[in-house]
């Protein structure tokens, strides 16, 4: 439907075939403002129309030939038609006349006797109204198109986590996703603590009105290895809307990032700076829990014979056997990782390697000192077992530094310190052993 603008000159077609009634008609609506045309018939009504299409058309019922109903019908059939608001003018004032007008898609009648003052007023409010319902559709085709080109699925959830509206993205084809559409469920997408998070996010935006994005892993069908971030905003009383967004690659860059950033690239195992961050929380912990805590600092005995002799590539062979080794020492279950009670520690023992030839173990929550002399002696152990490189059957042990918070230390700095300088005296005594610090 094309219409004049607000504040310009509507048009209005009428319609009747008795000559009185289309002058009264015609008066009143150019009184009211209205650039009036005229047709004696449904025939010419048509004609007319299809000619310049007005804004609003005043149609008399009982004529002869094509009678109202027929000719406010062939109207509607017209799709670019569907919005032009038509008023029926009937002297047929009974129920099945007015049911009928409005079958045949009028969008208001009035009844004769006309009401002359009040018509032009009507006219005016039924063109008010079909505007405002044409700005409206407008308004709904423009975020339909904007939606349709955004690459996210989208979602309409209420508070129980059912799928009022879904709109597919093609930036999701391809993730095996299950058949989402309006009346499935959350739980159709997840499952278990991820539903549960999902179901808690939905209900505080709805409460807060608040905002939220949240980045979980797409599990369905077996796989994990997609994220999927969900911008979760409030939409209604009791319902959010949902933009699903696949972040795979973000993530995965992220994660690339994160490990660059954190580990070592020969082996795999924590780096200084991760080290650092891990000694730091570490000791905040033992602070506030009054427990100790041992930093053991372990250099490796002929590294650099290793390496002038075999070459660079046996040196980082040796280093990834030795990290191996740490870590299968250091597993669950080991001495290190029994509760306090039996002999060990609690929390999470930290393995890195600083560079070089160097490597680090943290042991949070020691039930005493002698703890991180047995974690030493198994460490100096394990490093000492002969290893094969390239054919070539060597040798290597380490020297290893125990500093213990709080007794040789309150901070990072001072027990990595106090540690370097109980490791160089284990090499100043013989190498392959380990010594505590001592002032």
């Amino acid at each position: 439907m094309k219409t004049t603008a607000p504040g310009t000159q509507p048009h209005a077609l009428v319609v009747d075939d008795d000559d009185m009634i289309r002058m009264l008609l015609d008066e009143t609506l150019t009184q009211a403002g209205f650039a009036v045309r005229l047709a004696e018939d449904g025939e010419q009504a048509l004609a007319l129309f299809g000619e310049s299409m007005p804004d609003l058309v005043l149609l008399d019922v009982d004529m002869p030939g094509l009678d109202g109903f027929t000719v406010c019908q062939r109207i509607r059939e017209r799709a670019d038609a569907a919005m032009v608001p038509v008023i029926m003018v009937t002297g047929m004032n009974d129920l099945e006349s007015i049911n009928r007008a409005y079958e045949s898609g009028a969008t208001d009648f009035v009844a004769k006797p006309i009401n002359w003052p009040v018509l032009g007023k009507r006219a005016h409010y039924v063109l008010r109204s079909a505007r405002a319902a044409l700005g409206l559709l407008a308004a709904q085709q423009r975020i339909r198109a904007m939606l349709d080109a955004i690459p996210d699925a989208i979602l309409v959830l209420d508070a129980e986590g059912v799928c009022r509206e879904f709109k597919p993205g093609p930036e999701l084809d391809g993730l095996a996703l299950p058949e989402l559409a309006s009346g499935c469920r959350l739980a159709d997408l997840l499952g278990g603590e991820q539903l549960e998070r999902g179901l808690a996010h939905v209900t505080a935006v709805i409460a807060s009105g608040e905002p939220r994005s949240v980045v979980f892993p797409l599990d369905c069908h077996g796989r994990t290895d997609k994220y999927l971030e969900a911008r979760i905003v409030r939409s209604g009383d009791d319902e959010v809307l949902c933009v699903l967004r696949d972040v795979t690659a973000q993530h995965q860059s992220e994660n690339r990032i994160r490990q660059l950033a954190y580990f070592d690239t020969l082996t795999g195992m924590p780096n200084r700076l991760q080290f650092q961050e891990r000694l730091a929380a570490g000791l905040e912990r033992a602070r506030a829990d009054s427990q100790e805590l041992a930093l053991l600092f372990i250099d490796l005995d002929g590294f650099k014979e290793i390496n002038d002799s075999l070459g660079h590539h046996a040196g980082d062979r040796l280093l990834q056997i030795v990290a191996e080794r740490l870590r299968e020492g250091m597993r669950p279950g080991d001495i290190v990782a029994r509760p306090a009670g039996e002999g060990g520690t609690r929390g999470d023992t930290t393995l890195a390697r600083l560079g070089g030839d160097e490597f680090t173990v943290v042991l949070p929550g020691l039930a005493g000192a002698e703890v991180a002399e047995r974690v030493a002696e198994r460490v100096r152990a394990l490093v000492s077992e002969p290893v094969d490189l390239d054919g070539h059957r060597r040798v290597v042990t380490a020297s290893i530094g125990i500093a213990v918070y709080p007794a040789d230390g309150g901070d990072s700095a001072t027990l990595i310190k106090h540690a370097d300088v109980a490791m160089y005296r284990a090499k100043g005594d013989g190498r392959n052993c380990w010594r505590r610090y001592q002032r």
